[in-house]
């Protein structure tokens, strides 16, 4: 990974963790660079190399919860300039193969820098995907509808707010200071390519069940014909 791209991620995850922070949320950094923190030095040909499981490679960024613990989500970072057909394309087998990772729901936070021509803001999406052998990848609204990924427009992303009521973006305060520190990305990026490499999709097979055996009869044994009294 370049020096561009590490600094960008990094960027992105720290604004999303001081946010929750500063609403009174509990925020556990959950990512590999976090679990196995050595791997943050390697280059990516040495990282592909130790051939880690999936599951380990798609762990997402944070668990988030509340202060009393009775509500958590798992929650992946990702910092876009803004929303496109290709982005979504891109991210399609990424978010997919981590879900299917991670229980089948994950809510994704995007740090964009200009959100359809409305400016710098955080917006995310609540993810599920359904065990049930379609592995379709569905956005589930608040209030529980659901739709298709690939369906996603601007109306299905949602404030933090709508997932975590304590938290507040729409304060002057907080957009101002967002913006600054979202503004380094123009100096970060260098033009750069921002866009995340087509992943391949997670080949799971099926569980297949097999036939019956039959049950092996006993061996047959021959009754000895009954034996006669003679009369005494």
């Amino acid at each position: 990974m370049d020096i561009s791209a590490r600094l960008k991620g990094t960027l992105a995850q720290a604004v999303v963790k001081a946010a929750f922070s500063h609403f009174q949320y509990r925020v556990v950094p959950f990512g590999i660079e976090e679990t196995v923190r050595e791997v943050a030095s390697l280059e990516k040909e040495e990282y592909d190399k130790l051939d880690l499981p999936p599951t380990l490679r798609q762990t997402p960024d944070f668990i988030v919860a509340s202060l009393d613990m009775s509500r958590a989500h798992l929650v992946e970072v990702k910092f876009r300039k803004r929303w496109s057909d290709k982005i979504r394309k891109l991210l399609f087998n990424t978010l997919r193969n981590q879900i299917m990772s991670w229980g089948g729901k994950l809510i994704v936070v995007f740090v964009f820098r200009d959100f359809f021509g409305k400016g710098t803001c955080l917006k995310c999406l609540s993810l599920k995907v359904e065990d049930d052998g379609k592995r379709y990848l569905e956005v589930v609204s608040p209030s529980g509808v659901v739709k298709n990924y690939n369906d996603v427009t601007e109306a299905d992303f949602c404030d933090l707010s709508a997932f975590f009521p304590m938290v507040e973006t729409e304060s002057p305060e907080f957009k101002s200071a967002l913006v600054s520190l979202v503004s380094a990305q123009e100096v970060l990026s260098n033009n750069g390519q921002e866009d995340d490499p087509p992943v391949r999709e997670e080949v799971v097979p099926p569980v297949v069940t097999p036939p019956p055996q039959p049950r092996p009869r006993p061996p047959f044994f021959a009754r000895p014909p009954a034996r006669t009294k003679l009369p005494a």
